[in-house]
């Protein structure tokens, strides 16, 4: 009886394993296979720093007592002899004035509005994806601080708007209102009376309102024979005080932001490259800017690095003090899962699906974190586009019993 009892126990015993193998078996051949797609992703490497800007700049005076009037908004472009300003005896003048401006840009806003429906068709659901998008583009401008930008693309959004009801006949057009607010700014311009004088620049460039009085202090001849003591003495210093300024001018494209590092991060920058600022508390604007000089001293753990740029975009803030990225390393490639990654006969890549078949892609990693790899994007005709992974290649990250040409459910 009890040899019965052990022979049956090893036959059921060895049916179980003969089972667990078939299963094991079965399972080595399945065609489940998990993968997600090849997808561009970025990497940038950067230091947080503090960034001081230097600029060329003119400060405009009045010497009149009264009411300073100025048309001109933050960052207008002006010429050598424009009116910059008038002066009024008292502020009445003033909001007469200001009424004038405001007349000046509807009567703007509502020309650019007319539109000729008898030769101009247009979808309606085109103009409102603009009007949206425009929406969008306040809202960030509010978000990143930038008045310049949000008024420009209010004023568009104001005409797109306009524009509609014309379209959906809702009005035939802006005629009748143009007239009216011509008689009226026509009406103000009359009653202007108490005019002491104007002002105008002597200069070419960019007019500003902002005086912080550094105008004099940061400015970019201060970098000839700068040192870092020099450069701490100069934030010493007091600010100049412009009791009469109406604005000021910057009179040269080319301005400088001037970055105090530790001297361990100075090593990472080489003079005469360039590089990716960006201000992100502010206005979130990017500055491709060349590095101009690396200022040391042998008794100063502080390094001053000094980046030179030409580009002067609407809305820009030029505070002078401010916090900014310094991007030193920038990256964009396809994103690959780390277990997606082979090594199959010497090459390095992933199986991808295509269709219902398996195919080996080449990679080249050019940048690697925990948990993902980003691989080169090769172009049509680069050395290395034959058969390297494309954007939206359908990556394999789970599956067994993986070859080139296998067929897939």
């Amino acid at each position: 009886m009890k040899q019965l009892l052990q022979k049956i126990a090893i036959a059921i015993l060895s049916v179980f394993v003969v089972v667990y193998f078939v299963v094991q078996l079965v399972a080595s051949y399945s065609d489940d296979i998990v993968y997600n797609q090849a997808v561009m992703a970025s990497y940038r490497e950067y230091d947080e720093v503090t960034g001081y800007i230097l600029r060329d700049e003119s400060v405009v005076t009045n010497d009149l007592n009264g009411i300073v009037y100025t048309p001109l908004e933050e960052g207008a472009k002006v010429r050598r002899g424009e009116l910059i300003a008038t002066v009024y005896a008292n502020a009445s003048e003033k909001n007469i004035q200001d009424r004038i401006l405001e007349i000046d840009d509807r009567i703007e806003i509502l020309t650019d509005s007319q539109i000729d429906t008898s030769y101009i068709t247009s979808d309606v659901s085109n103009l409102d994806s603009n009007i949206y998008d425009l929406i969008y583009k306040i809202r960030a401008d509010v978000e990143d601080n930038s008045p310049g930008s949000a008024v420009k693309n209010k004023k568009e959004l104001l005409t797109f708007l306009n524009r509609r009801q014309i379209l959906i006949k809702k009005i035939a057009d802006f005629s009748e209102e143009i007239d009216k607010l011509q008689s009226e700014k026509h009406y103000l311009e009359s009653s202007l009376n108490g005019e002491l004088g104007k002002v105008y620049s002597d200069k070419a460039g960019y007019f500003s309102l902002d005086i912080d009085g550094w105008e004099t202090i940061l400015t970019p001849s201060a970098l000839e024979g700068l040192t870092v003591n020099g450069f701490k003495e100069l934030l010493n210093r007091d600010p100049e005080e412009y009791p009469n300024a109406v604005g000021k001018i910057f009179t040269d494209f080319k301005w400088y932001t001037l970055c105090p590092v530790d001297k361990s991060l100075s090593m990472d920058y080489t003079v005469g490259s360039y590089y990716s600022l960006e201000f992100y508390m502010t206005t979130s604007h990017v500055f491709r800017v060349k590095l101009e000089n690396v200022i040391s001293q042998t008794d100063s753990d502080t390094v001053l690095l000094v980046f030179s740029t030409d580009d002067i975009p609407d809305g820009f803030r030029y505070s002078r003090k401010q916090s900014v990225r310094i991007v030193k390393n920038s990256l964009e490639g396809l994103r690959v899962n780390k277990e997606a990654l082979r090594m199959i006969d010497g090459k390095q890549g992933v199986y991808v699906v295509l269709g219902n078949t398996v195919r080996f892609r080449t990679t080249q990693i050019i940048y690697s974190s925990d948990d993902y790899y980003l691989v080169k994007q090769f172009k049509p005709g680069e050395e290395g586009y034959s058969g390297s992974l494309m954007l939206y290649d359908k990556i394999i990250i789970g599956g067994k019993n993986l070859y080139d040409g296998k067929i897939v459910d």
